[in-house]
């Protein structure tokens, strides 16, 4: 005997958050033209490999675009999940893309260290501020967004990683006006680089932790094992198996021995009182208990 529960959580994102994206994705190709014309006049290639990585962003922000409306389409036969982990498939894929673009940028970053080089700075100065007041309005509209989806959370960090960006630019451009100290934008870039690596590296390590079905930092199992334990009429339970479908819904299946020759409604009862507190205590969205009695030993296969 089985029981499943669902509980329905509400999402954050739909048409807003896609309106958001969409703003956020025409910003950066306005940043990156911009960077590429100023980067060619001005002489300055920190502007050049900005455009470079904002363009990888607005990939990013693409990516994310598309997994929003992916997670909209219905369950099939064949995705009988529907599609709710390409929001995940895609914060992997943008969280790795931040992880090279930031170790490219690393690279590059020393190298100007090393060897500065001499730039207009005025120029510099207009064009990162361009930026900066994109990447800051872009990061401004995701901002809630992101604190409720991984897949927006990728993109946001890039958008980070840009406003952190264009801020080193003005500061880096006004001190080489002030004291013609060219290596300063490369000091700043190997920080911010350094800062972004931190920040993609946790992004990249939750969704993969959601695709190996770990199970979620906020579930213990061995409390929620000693919780059904407690309960009247349930003599032990096994097979458990805790993870997140998405970042918001966490799944839980058992199986539950229980004491023989119960009736079908005093069976129910306690798949009502499990499900019930695996819910409320545990927040768990969708549990699949199954009850066995002494008549089946659930620790072979097949039972």
């Amino acid at each position: 005997m089985s029981h499943h529960d669902h509980t329905h959580h509400s999402h954050h994102h739909g048409q807003g958050s896609e309106r958001r994206l969409i703003f956020s994705i025409l910003f950066n190709l306005l940043i990156s033209v911009t960077e590429i014309v100023g980067g060619m006049l001005s002489g300055s290639v920190a502007l050049l490999s900005d455009a470079l990585h904002n363009l990888s962003d607005t990939f990013s922000l693409v990516a994310s675009f598309v997994g929003l409306r992916l997670d909209k389409r219905g369950k099939t036969s064949a995705m009988t999940f529907g599609y709710k982990r390409a929001q995940i498939l895609i914060a992997l894929l943008n969280s790795s893309l931040l992880l090279v673009t930031s170790l490219f940028l690393f690279k590059e970053a020393l190298v100007h260290l090393l060897h500065p080089v001499v730039i207009n700075g005025p120029l510099m100065i207009a064009v990162a501020l361009v930026g900066l007041v994109a990447n800051l309005s872009s990061v401004l509209l995701l901002k809630q967004d992101a604190q409720h989806s991984l897949n927006i959370r990728s993109a946001y960090m890039h958008l980070i990683m840009d406003t952190l960006s264009s801020v080193a630019v003005v500061v880096g451009a006004i001190l080489v006006m002030l004291f013609k100290v060219y290596w300063i934008d490369g000091l700043f870039s190997i920080l911010i680089s350094g800062y972004v690596l931190l920040a993609g590296y946790k992004v990249l390590l939750e969704a993969i932790g959601i695709l190996m079905h770990t199970s979620p930092k906020s579930i213990d199992v061995q409390v929620i094992e000693a919780d059904i334990l407690a309960l009247e009429g349930v003599k032990d339970v096994h097979h458990i198996h805790v993870w997140n479908l998405t970042e918001t819904q966490v799944h839980f299946e058992a199986h539950t021995k229980v004491e023989e020759n119960l009736t079908m409604k005093e069976a129910s009862q306690i798949l009502c009182t499990i499900a019930k507190l695996l819910e409320t205590k545990h927040h768990v969205s969708h549990s699949t208990i199954q009850l066995e009695s002494g008549q089946c030993d659930g620790h072979k296969a097949g039972c």
